[in-house]
């Protein structure tokens, strides 16, 4: 039997009980409080630049009318109303997270903004819990790093990624120089490994890197887009 994948390590010092203890141990009011709206940590565009770019990362993924998106660890729901919109009433948006405070969260916003063609899902830290082949697109927006077991967790997005899929992975550099708005010890202790290294380790995965999408916008944040490996005949 294939030995069990172990997690992944992280920064001791400052993540004693692993990257994700906030968002998995925290009561939701503190969690969504702290998180998301004027001066929370994903939603201001004061503090993120994600979120002052949204448009211009959104863009990046092509034309979505009547396509299935998978956002995958969508935490508050920055990318979900703008997704919704833009694959239409013959599309879908899976808003995907491993905690119970942003699930519950985005499925507060579905039913107030009133998004009937997004659908929450809790994933484990193993698995997105979506059908085979079912998005067109799948994207993970400064959530990569968040994944404990990434053979098995991407494997698994590999699954849910239709044959002529896309992967658009954005996450962090480690590089403290690119620091703007975080602190350079943030990105070195916050992301365990450096982009070459997530590049490779979504290829061992079953994923074929096509190309880097360059935003000049971006300083801390690098865009990579993949799709399945073809199975050789």
């Amino acid at each position: 039997a294939a030995q069990a994948e172990r997690a992944v390590v992280v920064d001791q010092k400052h993540y004693p009980n692993g990257l994700n203890e906030k968002f998995v141990t925290w009561p939701k009011e503190k969690t969504i409080e702290f998180f998301t709206a004027k001066g929370g940590r994903l939603d201001d565009p004061e503090l993120r630049e994600i979120a002052r770019y949204t448009d211009r990362i959104v863009n990046v993924l092509g034309h979505l009318e009547g396509l299935r998106v998978a956002d995958i660890g969508a935490g508050s729901g920055l990318f979900v109303p703008l997704l919704s919109q833009l694959v239409g009433t013959q599309g879908k948006v899976y808003a995907v997270d491993l905690s119970e405070a942003f699930v519950s969260f985005l499925r507060e916003k579905k039913r107030n903004q009133k998004l009937s063609n997004v659908h929450v899902v809790q994933c484990d830290a193993k698995r997105t819990r979506l059908p085979s082949k079912s998005a067109d697109v799948v994207m993970l927006c400064d959530a990569y790093h968040h994944v404990e077991y990434p053979q098995t967790f991407m494997t698994d997005v590999r699954r849910t990624l239709s044959d002529n899929g896309r992967l658009f992975l954005i996450d962090f550099y480690n590089d403290p120089s690119r620091a703007s708005d975080h602190s350079p010890e943030w990105l070195t202790s916050h992301i365990r490994a450096s982009k070459a290294e997530f590049r490779a380790e979504i290829e061992n995965a079953g994923f074929s890197y096509l190309y880097d999408v360059v935003l000049e916008e971006l300083s801390e944040n690098y865009i990579m887009v993949f799709e399945p490996k073809k199975k050789k005949k």
